[in-house]
């Protein structure tokens, strides 16, 4: 089981990515700031479905402009389509 928080792992599937360290990172950056372009985002969104086993919608990942952006819709597309209703935070730690 994985026990980094959902931003530490979309974090570090951008570090990986973009080829910058995870420390220059934060979740309140903005994509254009780390030189994400159109193309980079569709490499980030199948990495995100992959990594958490959610299908991002088209129109839904036009509104992802910074790592809270990507975090956040994460979390709302896993608990929609996993039909998790627990809002305890310390599940957190797994995903939601």
């Amino acid at each position: 089981m994985d026990v980094r928080t959902t931003e530490e792992r979309v974090i570090d599937i951008i570090a990986t990515q973009m080829g910058v360290d995870p420390g220059e990172i934060s979740g309140d950056a903005h994509l254009n700031d780390l030189k994400i372009d159109s193309l980079d985002l569709v490499h980030l969104i199948l990495a995100f479905e992959h990594e958490f086993d959610v299908v991002i919608p088209e129109e839904e990942d036009t509104g992802i402009e910074t790592v809270a952006d990507a975090v956040t819709l994460i979390k709302k597309l896993h608990k929609k389509q996993q039909g998790n209703n627990s809002t305890d935070s310390s599940q957190d730690q797994q995903i939601v």
